[in-house]
């Protein structure tokens, strides 16, 4: 990579992590590119250059964000969900590392469902962030419980808009994590749900 190209590469990353720290201070709606200039310590023409809209930046915050939570992709989900026989283990697996990213990325995501019918681009994004819960959901209670529909109901549960009403609540994070897993099984358990057949 030639010093130019590392240049443009640390200018957009300076950005990108100025913005998510602007959206989370003050929200999304209401943060200018003249806030996120002066928080990334660049020229507003810099930021306009690498970002000319809304629709530019926005995917590239959730990006940013996800990486710095380590959620995981379908296929590391499916190869260490591969090695837990035990549903209840890889349930529980799911919940603490879904817990994990909300606790990290907590307040840029709450910013981001509040805000997401105001701002189309962050519509989508929160779209493929559910749609990515869906298919984890899906590799960890296994082929049973996607065919009896139990996925969708285990996917509210999980998602981080509940996880965050617990925490709001005065609910420390560990018993969040903890009432989640116990709300995702005895809600497998009422579908008649059997995830050893996954």
């Amino acid at each position: 990579m030639s010093t130019r190209a590392a240049t443009v590469d640390s200018t957009r990353t300076k950005i990108v992590e100025a913005a998510v720290r602007v959206h989370a201070r003050q929200g999304i709606a209401t943060s200018s590119w003249e806030d996120i200039a002066r928080e990334a310590g660049v020229a507003l023409a810099t930021v306009y250059r690498h970002f000319p809209s809304p629709d530019s930046l926005l995917p590239e915050c959730a990006r940013a964000v996800f990486q710095g939570a380590r959620l995981p992709t379908l296929r590391q989900a499916s190869e260490e969900f591969a090695g837990i026989d035990s549903p209840t283990e890889r349930l529980e697996k799911l919940v603490r590392e879904s817990c994990r990213c909300y606790e990290q990325a907590e307040e840029w995501l709450n910013v981001a469902f509040r805000e997401a019918h105001l701002v189309p681009a962050l519509a989508a994004e929160i779209s493929i962030l559910r749609s990515s819960l869906d298919t984890l959901v899906r590799a960890a209670l296994g082929e049973s419980a996607s065919e009896s529909g139990a996925t969708q109901g285990v996917s509210a549960i999980v998602d981080f808009p509940f996880w965050k009403s617990l925490i709001d609540r005065g609910v420390q994070p560990s018993d969040a994590c903890r009432t989640v897993t116990r709300l995702a099984a005895s809600h497998l358990q009422t579908e008649d749900v059997d995830p050893s057949q996954g």
